[in-house]
């Protein structure tokens, strides 16, 4: 696990994912690499990700019932890289466009609480200004940290949610330590001044 920042960069989201969409390729062909994905948040780490005040299509909410959930951006493979299941629907996809209709991922918990004794998918959830379809349902994960109880999470596609700055997670069949240099030498080839920190 790294952070990319192309803040420097790339300014305008089309050029910075596309240049996410470059770096993951590039690093997916190195030697050992099983996986490799682009992703806000790295379970157990407490600051990595954004709150939002959702609304769910269908569901009131009592009085004074908290309405705010944490998401984080992802980028096609993030499930995979991390070995985080979904449990029901799709993984995020090319056809998750920033122009095509907006979708998140929910997990079981938030699942559960807002779309009780049915399936969350095809259901709604405002975030911002917008409306997102539940396209797939996650396995719970810890967050920020062994101890927290079960949290509603939601995550959403990176071409719709854009971030300069992003982790990059490399799943190797050997010592990961060992695949650093070729990480920063493909970063360099691939995407010129762009830094890699925080391994």
């Amino acid at each position: 696990v790294g952070v990319i920042d192309l803040g420097s960069a790339t300014l305008e989201p089309a050029r910075g994912l596309a240049t996410y969409r470059t770096v993951t390729a590039a690093l997916a062909e190195l030697p050992g690499v099983e996986a490799v994905a682009v992703g806000q948040r790295l379970p157990l780490t407490s600051l990595d990700s954004s709150d939002r005040t959702v609304q769910v299509e269908g569901y009131t909410p009592a009085p004074g019932e908290e309405m705010t959930t944490y998401y984080a951006s992802i980028g096609q493979g993030y499930f995979d890289a991390l070995r985080l299941p979904l449990v029901e629907g799709r993984d995020v996809s090319a056809r998750d466009a920033a122009d095509a209709p907006p979708v998140v991922i929910v997990n079981t918990t938030m699942a559960r609480r807002f779309w009780p004794g049915r399936t969350a998918i095809g259901g709604r959830v405002k975030i911002g200004e917008r409306w997102a379809e539940v396209i797939g349902i996650a396995h719970d994960a810890k967050y920020a940290s062994l101890s927290e109880p079960a949290t509603p999470f939601m995550y959403v596609p990176i071409d719709q949610a854009y971030r300069t700055s992003m982790r990059v997670f490399l799943r190797t069949s050997g010592d990961p330590e060992a695949i650093v240099a070729a990480v920063r030498q493909t970063l360099a080839r691939v995407a010129p001044g762009v830094p890699l920190f925080d391994v």
